[in-house]
């Protein structure tokens, strides 16, 4: 049930739905999320709403989910993936994130988020 969290997480983040998300989480959700420019930290659900709009903002349209990637590590699971897509204004875009996030029961209580930061598709080395 915990991966099938992750997995739903990244789903809802790729398809912009905050209703999903709001499902996906416990009402006293601790929210902690970091860019290369920016940085949040949100306690229940109204709070963390709002960090999600600034973190996933609108006008950002995702065509593909590029990779996803599940592990557990004590005490938590751990799931990075990559998603691709269009910015209004912008063009193309990709970017990475690192979560960490705890459970109880059948919803995410405790959600950490590390951004790589926005690149232009297909320039990743390595």
């Amino acid at each position: 049930m915990s991966r099938d969290l992750g997995s739903q997480y990244v789903e809802a983040v790729s398809q912009g739905d905050f209703t999903r998300l709001h499902d996906l989480f416990s009402e006293d959700i601790v929210f902690l999320a970091a860019t290369q420019g920016d940085s949040w930290h949100a306690i229940g659900w109204p709070e963390t709403e709002k960090a999600l709009h600034e973190l996933y903002p609108p006008g950002e349209q995702v065509s593909e989910v590029v990779t996803v990637d599940h592990h557990a590590v004590p005490g938590r699971y751990r799931i990075s993936y990559r998603l691709r897509g269009h910015k209004l204004g912008h063009g193309p875009f990709e970017y990475e994130h690192q979560v960490y996030y705890n459970t109880e029961g059948n919803k995410i209580n405790r959600l950490r988020v590390l951004c790589s930061g926005i690149y232009e598709p297909d320039c990743v080395t390595g």
